[in-house]
């Protein structure tokens, strides 16, 4: 049985699992929770990744076939823009949903 635990552990060191060795202190359960979450946060890297290489190759594509429409800073808040406050978000909020409703039909 510990020979088997070691080799857990060693494989799991091998892929990257942090903290490979502590998980010989630990019951079956807790080893598993532990591995369930790293190939989570390793699921969610993954698709950071390809978002963000998805993101790149659009931009480089709109660089070369209109660059005139590239943008100057993505994702940049306009100059000079402030944070809302609690009161004006629930007001605006409350705007859009008042005019949702008028163009819906809706009273």
């Amino acid at each position: 049985m510990r020979d088997g635990a070691w080799q857990l552990a060693e494989r799991a060191a091998r892929s990257g699992v942090s903290g490979a060795w502590e998980l010989l202190a630990r019951t079956p359960r807790e080893i598993d929770a532990e591995l369930l979450a790293w190939a989570e946060r390793r699921r969610r890297e993954r698709e950071n990744v390809e978002l963000l290489a998805w993101r790149t190759g659009s931009y480089a594509m709109v660089g070369v076939h209109a660059p005139k429409r590239y943008p100057r800073r993505p994702d940049a808040p306009a100059a000079g823009a402030r944070r809302m406050t609690d009161g004006e978000m629930k007001r605006a909020f409350a705007a859009m949903a008042a005019g949702r409703r008028e163009n819906h039909g809706g009273g």
